[in-house]
């Protein structure tokens, strides 16, 4: 999907006309994205953050609150628009949170570097001081029993339920923001949670929706907004250290309120990068699947909160975007 995005981007900045792909195309692949993300959540994934789910959660809405913060006074500090600002602190996933943010106003430039630049701090941060600090802890098995774990159906007929998250989307397309993606994600986890045989999406169509989904955003991107963040990088830096920062100490309350291992609380907080911290966990000896788990949870909490709450929030502000 990044690489599509920067593809387009790459052409456009060249001067290529590049038409972007048809919306009814955009939609399918946002559908597709959504199953593959829904059919994940499992009852197993419920069961493993059971015990830790209620101080988790509470974890989380901290964490969102000191992002929405974090992204106000970014935006305070460089007289950028606030809906982007915010959505681009958001630790949510960087395509969701593009999706979500343009459709409440957000300029697709902005939070694309914002939330580039604050995935690859944590990546390159978070992974080594843990490996770093906790190294020698044995190495637990690779999170593949939770990413695959599905009853598979007996017959083809299967694919009919996903109509039902995909008629929902339809229904509440101009209600919900980035319907197509975010409704049916959650009635496909609904299904899924409920024990309904689910096909896993193929993963040629997942990767082929992506690549649609990135050229669309190549295509919405203005190179004006992106070059106009990039200036901001330092201030951008010292903002995602405080993020990082508190996410280590969320992460310390979380160990010290549940007796979960310390290594496991700080990658089940840390904000993004959801494989790269699981296998972090491997090997560090934590259990990959709670931190997968984990990170699925804030990730959905992010996803079914913060785009409605933000929608009625800027609206009920009048916030005024620039065109």
């Amino acid at each position: 999907m990044a690489a599509a995005g920067a593809a387009v981007l790459a052409g456009r900045s060249a001067g290529l006309a590049l038409d972007a792909p048809p919306q009814p195309l955009r939609n399918a692949a946002l559908i597709s994205i959504g199953i593959a993300f829904g059919w994940r959540f499992s009852p197993e994934t419920l069961m493993q953050v059971g015990p830790y789910l209620f101080p988790y959660l509470i974890a989380t809405a901290l964490m969102i609150a000191s992002s929405i913060g974090l992204g106000l006074l970014f935006s305070a500090w460089t007289k950028t628009d606030r809906v982007s600002g915010v959505f681009g602190f958001i630790p949510g996933g960087l395509t969701e949170m593009v999706i979500t943010g343009e459709s409440v106003g957000a300029k697709p430039g902005t939070v694309v570097f914002l939330q580039t630049f604050r995935l690859l701090a944590v990546l390159a941060v978070v992974p080594f001081a843990v490996t770093t600090a906790f190294a020698g802890g044995g190495g637990a098995a690779a999170p593949s029993a939770l990413l695959e774990s599905a009853p598979r159906p007996e017959t083809v007929f299967a694919w009919l339920w996903y109509l039902l998250p995909v008629a929902a989307a339809w229904a509440l397309r101009n209600v919900v923001p980035a319907a197509y993606m975010l409704v049916t994600m959650i009635g496909t986890a609904v299904l899924h949670i409920a024990g309904v045989p689910l096909f896993p999406m193929p993963e040629s169509a997942v990767l082929a929706s992506q690549a649609v989904v990135g050229a669309g955003l190549g295509h919405s991107i203005r190179l004006n907004e992106l070059r106009a963040a990039g200036k901001e990088w330092k201030r951008v830096g010292a903002l995602v250290a405080v993020m990082l920062a508190a996410s280590a100490v969320m992460g310390a309350a979380l160990h010290l309120l549940t007796g979960m291992d310390l290594p496991m609380a700080l990658l089940s907080i840390a904000p993004g990068g959801l494989i790269e911290m699981a296998l972090t966990a491997a090997s560090v000896g934590a259990d990959p699947v709670v931190v997968t788990s984990l990170q699925f949870v804030r990730v959905y909490t992010i996803l079914l909160t913060v785009p409605f709450l933000l929608k009625r929030w800027f609206r009920g502000a009048g916030e005024k975007q620039a065109v």
